[in-house]
Parts: C-alpha cells; sequence; structure tokens
C-alpha cells in the first residue's frame, strides 16, 4: 500500500491507493484559469481509492473520461458546476460525506452504478445528456429540483424517482 499527497490546483486530497502507484494511479492533466480546472484526456484513478480529505471538482471541466470506480470519498465530493464532454464513471463509488453535482452538465453517459451515498445526493439543476445509470445504487434521498435527462438515452434510476416528460425530448426528475 502506498501513502502520498496530491496537490492539484483545486484538488486537495490524501490518497490511499494499494494497487496504484504514484505514475499510472492518479492520471488527472489539470490546467487552471483563475478558479476554475479543466481536466484533459483520460482522467483514471486505478483501482479501489481512498480520499480521506475533501475533493472540490468545483467547476471544473473533463475533455475526456472521467473514471473513479471504486473511490471512497470520505468527506466532501463537490463535482458542482462540473462540466464533462464524454464518459463520467463512479460505478461502485462510496461517498460517506456530501455528495454535491448540482449545477454539472453531463454529455456523455454518467455511471453511478453500486454507488453507495450515506447521505443525501445533490442533483439540484444537473443535466445528463448521455444517459444516467444509477443502477443498484443506493441513496437514502436526493435533491432533485430542475434536474434534466435525455429521455433518447438509456436511463436508469433509483426505484421511486419519476420522469416528468417534456415536449423537448427531455424529462425533468422528481424523487
Amino acid at each position: 500500500m502506498r501513502r502520498f499527497g496530491v496537490l492539484l490546483a483545486l484538488v486537495s486530497l490524501l490518497v490511499v491507493a494499494p494497487t496504484a502507484n504514484a505514475s499510472e494511479g492518479l492520471s488527472w492533466q489539470l490546467t487552471t484559469t483563475g478558479s476554475t480546472a479543466t481536466l484533459r484526456g483520460l482522467s483514471a484513478v486505478d483501482g479501489p481509492v481512498e480520499i480521506y480529505g475533501d475533493a472540490w471538482f468545483t467547476a471544473a471541466h473533463s475533455w475526456g473520461k472521467f473514471i473513479a470506480q471504486e473511490t471512497t470519498f470520505h468527506k466532501r465530493a463537490w463535482f458542482s458546476n462540473f462540466e464533462a464532454d464524454q464518459l463520467v464513471d463512479f460505478k461502485q463509488a462510496k461517498f460517506d460525506g456530501v455528495a454535491k453535482l448540482a449545477q454539472s452538465h453531463f454529455g456523455g453517459k454518467v455511471i453511478l452504478r453500486g454507488s453507495r451515498f450515506a447521505q443525501p445526493i445533490d442533483l439540484n439543476h444537473s443535466s445528463f445528456r448521455g444517459g444516467l445509470d444509477m443502477s443498484a445504487s443506493t441513496t437514502k434521498m436526493a435533491d432533485t429540483n430542475g434536474m434534466t435527462i435525455a429521455l433518447e438515452m438509456k436511463n436508469e434510476l433509483p426505484e421511486g424517482w419519476l420522469i416528468d416528460r417534456t415536449d423537448e425530448g427531455i424529462g425533468l426528475v422528481r424523487t
């Protein structure tokens, strides 16, 4: 098991990655402009990773795939105002602290399949244009005011979530 600290602009984390090494385990390339960050290429965390500090991706933009499968966020995981053009994959991730994806825009598919949320996830005014998979996710509640999904894409939402269809092919999600 390796222990190393990472300070990348808006992201200040202590990461323990049993199967990852420092050169492969974190491959985020961040460029900052003022208080925003841009991730280019494949941004991936290899293997089960635990993030003990707050993870701030507020107003970041991911131009490539963003993969953080089996990642445990022990504290805040803030992806508010986050923009992603391609796949965002949090399959089987654990969010022990506050998880916030409010006002985020996803052009590619978002996978939260099997993820666990200890607190209500904030999805207010977020848009999912490439499909959303939250099948087998565990969440007590979610804030979904203004959350939209593209109806022509495959969407799998937790049991009990409702979709109000609009004339524009967009679904308004309610919990």
